[in-house]
């Protein structure tokens, strides 16, 4: 069994320390995940600000977390967006950009779900799952293997001798 907190934050930059505090409290000192999840958390949040309806004028995201003892999945849910997430090669001076190759870096498992032009929840898992940990509501839902975004691109960019293309992840989403 998890638990589970959720808080809805405006969608404004000084909402990003709150968010991760959230994240912090909700983990607990001791919790192995908790710095990850912060960090993530706060990268994930970022990116509803800047690049969804969530940052515009009284805009907000929905941040959820769920843990057990080892184990931790936060989402992040916007206000919609254009498109979907998609990762960027950040240049050597940039301050931004790098928030996706985090997330497949360091998440156990990641993805996003669309919710057409409602919007997008971005998700990540860190430690070791319960047995059943892929679950919304009270059914089971069996999760499928990362689709690593970075690894797909390096293989792409050694294919075609050209730099990382900025790619819509594909990976695996989880029913509503």
């Amino acid at each position: 069994m998890w638990l589970s907190l959720e808080v809805r934050l405006a969608g404004l930059p000084v909402q990003i320390p709150v968010a991760r505090r959230f994240v912090a409290d909700a983990l607990g000192d001791g919790h192995p995940c908790r710095a990850d999840a912060m960090l993530l958390a706060s990268e994930v949040g970022t990116n509803a600000i800047n690049h969804s309806l969530s940052g515009e004028a009284g805009g907000s995201f929905l941040l959820t977390v769920r843990w057990t003892e080892g184990w931790a999945r936060v989402a992040v849910a916007d206000q919609g967006a254009a498109e979907a997430p998609c990762l960027r090669r950040a240049g050597l001076g940039e301050a931004s950009g790098r928030g996706i190759a985090l997330l497949d870096e360091l998440a156990v498992r990641w993805g996003f779900m669309r919710r057409s032009v409602r919007g997008t929840e971005v998700w990540f898992v860190l430690g070791e799952p319960p047995r059943r940990a892929w679950v919304h509501g009270a059914a089971g839902v069996q999760d499928s293997e990362p689709v690593s975004l970075i690894r797909v691109a390096r293989a792409s960019e050694a294919a075609t001798g050209s730099r990382l293309p900025k790619v819509p992840f594909s990976g695996p989403s989880r029913p509503t």
